[in-house]
Order: C-alpha cells, then sequence, then structure tokens
C-alpha cells in the first residue's frame, strides 16, 4: 500500500514503531536531517534511540497481542490525533502485528503495509524457499518437521552442524520474545533445540549447512521494480543473530537478479532485504532468506550513501520513483555492544568449555578468522577509520546512552563465574574473558516493554 498524501500546510510528521536501534535510530535520523518531524512508538524509555536529537515524542503504547487488542484502539487515536504523513514499522514484530490486523488500519492511507504476497511469503520460510526454488535460484536442502516422528526419520541421513529455523521469527506465544535461527552440533543437540522451539512455532525447518560468507542485498521497490539497492558482505557474522561488523561491496549481479525475480512476483512495494550465503573459493552461492521490512545493518547502507530511510519516504509521500543509486564500497559500520559480544564468544573459541557450546545453541557460533584479521579489524576501529551504529558526530547523546550501558554490563560481568567455572582448559584466556562483558541479560533490541499509554517523553529537536 502506497501511503500518497497531498501537499498542504500540515507540518511533516512521521511515526517509528518499533524497539531495535539498530533500525530505528538511522530511520529517526535520515528523516529528522531533512526536517521531517519523527515520534516514536513501542521503544523503551532507556533505548539509545529515544535520547536521539531529532525524536519529539516517545508515544508509549501497550504491547502487541494477538488476543488483547486495546493496543490497535490507541495506536489508532494516536494516528488521528497527530495526522502522520507516514507510520513505519522498524520492528520485525511490529510489521506481523500490524499485518495481521490489517483491517484495523487500511483506512489509513499513511500506514506502511506489504500487500498480502510479500506478507505470506516472507514471513513464512518455508514458502519464501519455495518461491526462490521455483524461480530456479539455488537454496540449501532443507527439511519440514512438524513433530518428533519425523524430526528422528530426518536426522538419520544429515550430517552436524544442522541449522534449525522456525518457520516465523515471530514468537507468537510471546510478542516480546523472537525466535532465532540455531545451530545444532549433535543428534541430541538437534532434538532437544527442536522442543525448546517447537512450542512457539507451528512447524520448523532443519536446513544443511552451506559454506562461505553471509551477503545481503537491501533494496527500494515499487511495484514489483528494483529502483535502488545497495550489498553488503559481513566480517563479523553470528550463527543467529546477524552481523555485527560489515562492509559495503559492490553489487554482484547473480544476487541482483535473484532479487529481482523475486520482487517481480511478489510485486513487491518496499524496503527489504535478500540474503544470500556465497563461497567464494568454489563460487557456490544461495539464496537464504527475505527479510521484509528495514534491516539490522541499516546504518551501513545510510554511511555507504544509500539513504533507504528519505527514499522511502520521497516514494510514498511525495511519488517520486528516481534515485540516485550509487553508493561507497569498502565502507565499514559496526554495532559496538554487539561486536563486544561476539569478541567475547570468538574468544571462548579457544577455550574447552561447555560455554562454547550453550553460546551456540543460543545463535552465537561466530564465523571463523585468523589473528592478523581480528588484529587489523581491531586497528580499524581504534583509529576511526569506521562508522559505528549508533555514533554520530551531529546527534551524539544515543552513543553517550549505549556507553553508559556497556559500563554497567561491564562492571556486572566483570568476571563470569558460571563460564569460568565450566572451563576445563587451564590455558584458556582468562583474563580476556574477564574484561569482554556478556550481555545476554541484555533486552536491547528484543523486549517490547508492557507499558500502558500516557503523556510522552519530549525531547527537544
Amino acid at each position: 500500500m502506497i501511503a500518497s498524501t497531498s501537499q498542504n500546510s500540515h507540518p511533516k510528521q512521521v511515526l517509528v514503531l518499533g524497539h531495535d536501534v539498530r533500525m530505528v535510530l538511522p530511520i529517526v535520523r535520515s528523516l529528522g536531517q531533512r526536517g521531517i518531524i519523527t515520534d516514536l512508538g513501542w521503544c523503551p524509555d532507556d533505548s539509545p534511540a529515544v535520547h536521539s536529537r531529532y525524536v519529539r515524542y516517545n508515544h508509549q503504547i501497550p504491547s502487541p497481542d494477538l488476543e488483547d487488542d486495546s493496543w490497535i484502539d490507541i495506536l489508532r487515536a494516536l494516528i488521528r490525533e497527530h495526522r502522520y504523513q507516514l507510520v513505519i514499522p522498524a520492528s520485525e514484530s511490529i510489521v506481523y502485528f500490524l499485518q495481521s490486523e490489517r483491517a484495523a488500519f487500511e483506512e489509513f492511507k499513511s500506514v506502511y503495509l506489504l500487500n498480502d504476497a510479500v506478507f505470506q511469503t516472507a514471513f513464512d520460510k518455508t514458502k519464501c524457499g519455495d518461491l526462490a526454488d521455483s524461480l530456479q535460484i539455488p537454496i540449501p536442502q532443507s527439511q519440514i518437521c512438524k513433530n518428533t516422528e519425523e524430526l528422528n526419520s530426518f536426522l538419520k541421513t544429515v550430517s552436524y552442524p544442522l541449522i534449525i529455523k522456525p518457520d516465523c521469527s515471530v514468537n507468537l506465544n510471546n510478542a516480546d520474545k523472537k525466535n532465532f535461527v540455531l545451530t545444532a552440533s549433535s543428534a541430541a543437540d538437534a532434538k532437544q533445540l527442536f522442543q525448546q522451539m517447537i512450542s512457539s512455532c507451528s512447524q520448523i525447518q532443519m536446513q544443511e549447512t552451506v559454506s562461505g560468507i553471509g551477503v545481503g542485498l537491501e533494496f527500494l521497490a515499487n511495484q514489483g521494480e528494483l529502483l535502488v539497492v545497495h550489498q553488503h558482505q559481513r566480517i563479523h557474522e553470528t550463527s543467529g543473530h546477524g552481523s555485527t561488523y560489515r562492509s559495503s561491496v559492490p553489487v554482484d549481479s547473480r544476487f541482483h537478479e535473484a532479487t529481482a525475480k523475486i520482487v517481480k512476483q511478489l510485486n513487491y512495494t518496499g524496503v527489504g532485504m535478500a540474503e544470500f550465503r556465497v563461497d567464494y573459493e568454489t563460487q557456490e552461492w544461495w539464496f537464504l532468506e527475505l527479510n521484509a521490512r528495514f534491516w539490522g545493518s541499516l546504518p551501513l547502507a545510510v554511511a555507504a550513501g544509500v539513504d533507504f530511510p528519505r527514499y522511502l519516504f520521497e516514494m510514498l509521500v511525495e511519488n517520486r520513483t528516481q534515485f540516485d543509486s550509487r553508493y561507497q564500497s569498502g565502507v565499514r559500520c559496526r554495532n559496538i555492544r554487539n561486536d563486544l559480544r561476539w569478541n567475547r564468544h570468538w574468544f571462548l573459541q579457544f577455550c574447552n568449555s561447555q560455554a562454547v557450546a550453550s553460546a551456540q545453541k543460543q545463535g552465537w557460533k561466530t564465523n571463523s578468522i585468523s589473528l592478523k584479521q581480528y588484529a587489523l579489524d581491531w586497528l580499524r576501529m581504534m583509529t576511526f577509520r569506521d562508522y559505528h551504529d549508533v555514533f554520530s558526530i551531529d546527534d551524539r547523546a544515543p552513543a553517550w546512552c549505549e556507553a553508559r550501558q556497556i559500563f554497567k554490563s561491564f562492571c556486572r560481568n566483570l568476571i563470569s563465574k558460571k563460564e569460568l567455572k565450566q572451563s576445563k582448559d587451564k590455558n584458556c584466556p582468562q583474563m580476556i574473558l574477564d574484561v569482554l562483558p556478556d550481555y545476554s541479560s541484555s533486552s536491547e533490541g528484543l523486549v517490547i516493554e508492557k507499558q500502558l499509554f500516557c503523556e510522552p517523553h519530549v525531547n527537544e529537536i
């Protein structure tokens, strides 16, 4: 649905809904720098995004729930009162619940919604894989398992490690949680993780592990036509939580062609990212999934010169379809908070510790890089050659907020007694583990606080 509006004297206002600072903050900054008034909803008060100089209000709305629809009336009243030109769902769970209650919001032409074909396909990994396969786009071998019997039969024919994917990343039992992609290193692990995951989704996709590195092709499309694309490659990646450090790279024609086929087939309008995995040694590649929303590495695309949030606003509100698609390759961007955790787990792989296996089951299996590459990556950060997801020279308050949160986590986790006790390797680099905090207790990017609607928090613009 394109949310076009006529030009009038009413100030341009946008409502950004979501709790993940990686998406919310670059959207706020992009629109705010263009002079567009930006409000937030479903964003915790302790989120760095709330402290941005470009945020006017942070509206507190009840957490979305398929059984309790009180949030619908409150959100509708909010949209009606402020007359927003555009309402952008920036987090996956928010997209899901708005789409599920589509009928309640269709009267508001300003609400950015996907067409049903995109929603049904992108939010079902099985359907998404089937679509790619029908378009002759290579995908990893996989099997759907709905119960223990099907799982046991499948496990007799596979090798490990094995990727375990929920059919939908949104946890239908609890909107505050997300179903993550997990990795099993044995049949026992697979059975345990299957039982853990099946309670929050209808079926599970068991997928072979493919070699290579993760690549994302982000795009803006209008009625099935790609208007702008940007490609990034992961440098530090995890098995279930995306990348923490990535680089912009030139567009690969193979990925562009595959994405164009999917976008055309779905008559896609809006922003999204197609995920691929490529082995540059063998030149084999696979399509993994389609994210029909803003993505975690959005700050990199903006830093490289592709301002997707602004382009989306101009397309939907101002009916613009021509954009400059040039961008700078080699730009790198790092999420400091998550990259510190990546570093922690990267060091843990050198320990004979049960903590390593535990972390992998939680989606924190890290990719392998050489010590030389590791040192060079840190040198780039220490010499300020990289962009950061949260830090911006003209909007520094969010970075200060994140720094305080990291310091508090550091103090709480100066010594991880549990992991050190589990470790049996006396040569484990204990001092390194002591100074790299773990954010396992952090809610950043995952939790929507259940709060009642109240007077909005106000920031100066």
